[in-house]
């Protein structure tokens, strides 16, 4: 059974070793002969890709796999996950403490790409750590760089032996459209000694970028701006998700989902930051933010700072003595309020919007509060307050924004 699987076993190989002019022993080294080369997770184009070679990088192919496909030592930027779980982590070093861990090779193009199973790491096996992530169920993984006895695939029609540049037998070259992709394919007759027919043909892959699909999605990213930099408002994302989900459909570059995913999900963080704002202006609805009479309110500080009356001396006729003037108190001047009003406390739950607000004794929104360093406003919640500092119309708040520089408690005037 071992001969006939032996003898099974070079037959397939046979072409693609043939075709490569009888390469070296393995593993030997070989030049990238195009640009664009993709790499893949296995041998064939149903295996997702990892990354892309240029013309002249050079790989240490280890095996020539039936099809044209060589394995290769992973390129430089290549990486693996392994789950979190049963590894333990110091600094950059991971140590395996389960019996078994499974190795799956990541991409570089959409890091949701984990499926292949390159091999199993045993207990007491190190890795070198360079990132985390997470699977589709949310389980934490460690990025590693791809450890010892893990492999890539690359079509060996782009590959040429340092030691063999010259090619010894002609090539052809034809394009076909594949949806969107275009991949340029080059075919090389098989002998007829190999075990197959003399019209028997290898097929090998490149992808060039496909450069009409990257200029859709720039316009889309002009537009993208344009509404982004709107005001909140008026922010409309449905047609533009449309149009990247559209895109995303249509085009099958490798890694080019992933471009489009990252769009997406900037959507949901703008229309979150949306919301936010609109449940921040729920708490003045029917009143004109950008009156300029909002920032007074109708609002006085009285403080009582009236000097009580002194009564006359009397003077008695008989008796003349000098008399002594008395100073009137001066009024202590109470600071230059830039508003006046109520302290509340608003549940945005977002770092960068105020937490507090100044109403008025009504209800009515007056300004958002920013205290400055030092000035912590969780004090003076629901007291009356005066404070000072610069004041201004904030556009994504549509509301005032004051400044606090310093706080005083005040008595309303209602």
């Amino acid at each position: 059974m071992r001969l006939v699987f032996a003898a099974l076993s070079s037959l397939l190989l046979a072409p693609a070793a043939q075709a490569f002019n009888d390469a070296a022993d393995f593993p030997y080294e070989a030049t990238v002969g195009s640009d664009n080369v993709i790499v893949r997770s296995g041998p064939g184009g149903r295996y997702y890709p990892t990354g892309r070679l240029s013309s002249g990088d050079r790989v240490i192919v280890h095996r020539h796999d039936p099809g044209g496909w060589f394995m290769v030592s992973p390129p430089q930027g290549s990486f693996s996950w392994i789950p979190a779980e049963g590894v333990q982590v110091a600094g950059t070093t991971g140590t395996i403490t389960a019996s078994s861990v499974a190795v799956r090779v990541g991409s570089r193009f959409d890091e949701t790409d984990q499926d292949v199973v390159s091999r199993q790491l045993s207990r007491d096996e190190t890795v070198q750590v360079i990132g985390r992530g997470q699977d589709k169920t949310g389980k934490p993984l460690l990025k590693i760089a791809p450890p010892r006895l893990e492999y890539r695939w690359v079509s060996g029609g782009v590959l040429a032996p340092v030691s063999r540049q010259k090619p010894n037998q002609p090539i052809t070259k034809s394009r076909t459209a594949t949806g969107n992709r275009q991949v340029s394919r080059s075919t090389i007759p098989v002998p007829g000694n190999a075990g197959k027919t003399s019209g028997s043909k290898i097929t090998y892959e490149s992808t060039p970028i496909n450069k009409p699909a990257y200029q859709a999605l720039e316009d889309l990213d002009k537009t993208f701006g344009k509404i982004a930099g709107g005001p909140p408002a008026g922010w409309s994302f449905k047609k533009l998700e449309t149009d990247y989900r559209q895109l995303m459909e249509s085009t099958r570059i490798p890694g080019f989902r992933t471009l489009i995913r990252r769009r997406l999900a900037a959507i949901n963080r703008y229309r979150q930051r949306q919301l936010t704002l609109k449940e921040i202006q729920a708490l003045a609805e029917s009143t004109n933010r950008r009156d300029a009479a909002i920032r007074q309110a109708g609002l006085q500080v009285t403080k009582n700072t009236n000097p009580q009356p002194t009564p006359p001396s009397r003077s008695k006729p008989t008796t003349t003595q000098p008399t002594t003037t008395q100073q009137t108190p001066t009024p202590r001047l109470s600071p230059q309020f830039t508003g006046a009003g109520i302290v509340r406390p608003i549940a945005t739950n977002h770092p960068k919007l105020p937490s507090f607000v100044l109403v008025a004794p009504n209800g009515r929104l007056l300004a958002f509060l920013q205290p400055a360093a030092g000035i912590s406003l969780a004090g003076w919640v629901n007291r009356s307050v005066g404070v000072t500092g610069p004041r201004g119309f904030n556009r994504d708040l549509q509301a005032d924004l004051l400044q606090i520089r310093s706080i005083h408690p005040v008595r309303l005037r209602r």
